[in-house]
């Protein structure tokens, strides 16, 4: 009886440090990969590539959803394109209103 006693705790402690080390593991991997899009983001938005930071800045809120830099990053890429976007019409509006000018 006491053999079979030992041996189910020692299953049932098995099982214990097999699921924590899976969970544990489970949030480095979460860890490692947060690390990751926030340095593709960071690497994206210096380079330029506006879309890529924002589309990076947006997985890593899909994973943690209170992530600070991932909210931060996001609206300062949105900004960004919202402005250049805003420029890219200015620049249009002259172009045309220099051609009318240009016409008459």
């Amino acid at each position: 009886m006491k053999s079979n006693s030992r041996l189910a705790l020692a299953s049932v402690a098995l099982v214990a440090v097999v699921t924590f080390g899976t969970l544990a593991a489970q949030e480095g991997d979460q860890v490692t990969n947060k690390t990751q899009l926030l340095s593709e983001a960071l690497k994206a938005r210096e380079e330029g590539d506006l879309k890529l930071a924002r589309e990076r800045y947006q997985q890593l809120q899909k994973i943690d959803p209170n992530d600070e830099a991932a909210r931060e990053g996001l609206a300062s890429v949105n900004a960004a394109l919202a402005a250049l976007s805003g420029n890219k019409s200015a620049t249009v509006r002259t172009g045309s209103l220099l051609d009318e000018v240009a016409s008459s």
